[in-house]
């Protein structure tokens, strides 16, 4: 008996540990009535007429897709060949990269933003569908992002965007940047393996714009956001 209750408060704690892994540490407080909030509960438009659970549209303890820069997670993915890339003769990236399907086993951190952001895929759509709800039907049927929150899926849809997926290369020298603040002073803002992502800019869980409509780490005031990176 001692054991079981042992093996149960294991188990409680692992979960419990991931949900914190999954929302920086606010557990699902952070979503809880914003737009990523695709439960019942939704502050969005776009939400479910069922589903209790909030998570679950994101991430599973089980059955989750695997790659290395994947969360447990639990949507399934865009199939975009490709989203084109941002270029300009003051961007000094040197292996700024797509990421589109073609994107190594969609590793960047960006597909998991896109896998519901460009609009091809339906935010319902699980590789491990919940007990609760497994249909998840969605409010009025819609179940694809649409107007602003959608970046598209065509060919050039990043084209005018700030780019994505390139290493962040502060500092003097070939392949460098000077205008980039060292890594080592970088404020709110995240990196993923060294490289600028939509995350970098975009927390999914929380957000300190009031409005809680860009999920921004950092405000925008005063343009605080842009020289978090930018020295200029």
């Amino acid at each position: 008996m001692h054991t079981q209750i042992k093996s149960r408060a294991a188990v409680s704690g692992f979960l419990l540990a991931l949900l914190v892994t999954f929302s920086g540490g606010a557990l699902a407080a952070g979503i809880l009535g914003t737009k990523h909030d695709l439960s019942v509960t939704g502050g969005g438009t776009i939400k479910s007429t069922t589903q209790t659970e909030i998570c679950i549209f994101c991430h599973t303890p089980h059955d989750a897709f695997k790659t290395d820069n994947i969360p447990l997670w639990n949507h399934e993915m865009s199939q975009i060949t490709t989203y084109g890339m941002y270029t300009s003769p003051t961007l000094d990236a040197t292996d700024l990269a797509d990421v589109g399907v073609d994107d190594p086993a969609h590793s960047a951190v960006s597909n998991l933003c896109l896998s519901c952001h460009d609009g091809t895929v339906a935010v319902n759509s699980f590789n491990n569908p919940s007990n609760t709800s497994p249909n998840t039907p969605m409010v009025g049927g819609v179940d694809k992002i649409t107007g602003s929150a959608n970046l598209g899926a065509a060919a050039d849809a990043l084209k005018n965007d700030h780019p994505v997926n390139f290493t962040y290369n502060p500092g003097t020298g070939a392949g460098l940047d000077s205008t980039l603040v060292p890594t080592a002073s970088l404020t709110g803002v995240k990196l993923y393996n060294n490289k600028v992502q939509c995350a970098s800019c975009h927390d999914p869980h929380t957000s300190v714009d009031p409005t809680g409509k860009a999920f921004l780490r950092v405000s925008m005031s005063g343009s605080t956001l842009c020289f978090a990176c930018h020295n200029k």
